[in-house]
This record gives C-alpha cells, sequence and structure tokens, in this order.
C-alpha cells in the first residue's frame, strides 16, 4: 500500500521475502531522502527516470521526502532576510510626540 501525504512525499507500505528493490514511478533526483522503518537508506535512478530504494526482507514502511540541494540555503537565506528587515523596521521609529 502507498500514500502521499503531500507533494514531496511518499510512504509505502511492503513485505519482502527477501532482500529487494522498491521502485517508485516518480522522476529520479538527487533531492529525495528514503528511510526503511526511519532508518536511512540510498535512493538510485532506475531505468533512466525511475527511483530504486533497496529494502531488506520483512515488512517495511519505506518513505521518500524530497527536500532539494538548495532547500537548505534558501531557508538560511530567508532567515538572514527576514532578520535584517526587523533591525531595518525597529530602526524607523516615529519621532516622539511633545
Amino acid at each position: 500500500m502507498w500514500r502521499r501525504p503531500s507533494a514531496g512525499r511518499l510512504q509505502i507500505d511492503t513485505t519482502m521475502q527477501g532482500r529487494g528493490i522498491v521502485v517508485v514511478s516518480e522522476a529520479y533526483d538527487s533531492g529525495w531522502r528514503a528511510t526503511a522503518d526511519g532508518v536511512p537508506v540510498p535512493v538510485y535512478p532506475c531505468d533512466v527516470a525511475l527511483m530504486a530504494v533497496p529494502v531488506p526482507r520483512g515488512v517495511h514502511r519505506v518513505e521518500l521526502i524530497f527536500r532539494p540541494r538548495t532547500w537548505t540555503a534558501a531557508l538560511v537565506l530567508f532567515a538572514v532576510g527576514l532578520v535584517a528587515f526587523l533591525v531595518l523596521l525597529r530602526g524607523r521609529r516615529p519621532p516622539a510626540a511633545p
């Protein structure tokens, strides 16, 4: 069974008879991260455009989350810009009334 809680997130419940690979029909990008039962596992390109995730034997929940490499830089730049805006806004106080 699989679910897509949001655009950049997939959850797949799988039962493997042995070690294997879950192939996901989603465009591969290096920004995808995967876990199997919360443990990080690699995401590989498969058949040019798909994704493959190795999964051990047994019952597992595989979760894929898309976070582009630029995501962290964008968040840092946003925070710096917000702090600078607040500092500038605080410096512009109206003159005190007589």
